[in-house]
């Protein structure tokens, strides 16, 4: 049985299929903001909406990563959003991710940020239906079945 989103609570993922040069890792909520400052040490928190060069210390590694946010409700899902760059190895993206979940921020479930868009009137419902088809198309042809 699904469980329903808990939406309350900050969500982050991994957006990149990986291996990959670059992952981005999205997090929307109340906890985005400060879970970037935290994760980054920022001192002041840099301005909204300017990608930023920082230092993530991870378990076994360094790695210099780039950053930016927005505080909602004028972002993709309508809550304080952030991304955060880093290298796309599996193991750079894995300690990162437990880093971001030892801040309180959990780990997203399948489609629960185009759920969050949409409750936020973002998307409509027909925009957040279509989009498993449109991220999964392989050709033209696969593109013009989207229905949105």
């Amino acid at each position: 049985m699904k469980r329903s989103p808990r939406l309350g609570e900050t969500i982050c993922a991994n957006t990149t299929t990986l291996p990959s040069p670059i992952a981005v890792i999205r997090v929307s909520g109340l906890g985005a903001i400060s879970g970037l400052q935290c994760l980054f040490g920022f001192s002041p928190l840099p301005q909204p909406k300017c990608v930023t060069l920082g230092r993530l210390q991870l378990k076994t590694c360094r790695d210099e990563a780039l950053a930016w946010y927005n505080p909602g409700p004028h972002t993709v899902t309508g809550e304080d959003y952030a991304e955060v760059m880093v290298h796309g190895s599996l193991e750079i993206v894995r300690q990162t991710l437990e880093q971001i979940h030892a801040l309180g921020i959990r780990l997203a479930e399948p489609g629960e940020f185009s759920y969050r868009s949409y409750l936020n009137g973002k998307v409509t419902l027909m925009d957040a239906m279509a989009l498993p088809s449109l991220l999964g198309s392989q050709t033209p042809h696969d593109l013009l079945h989207v229905k949105a």
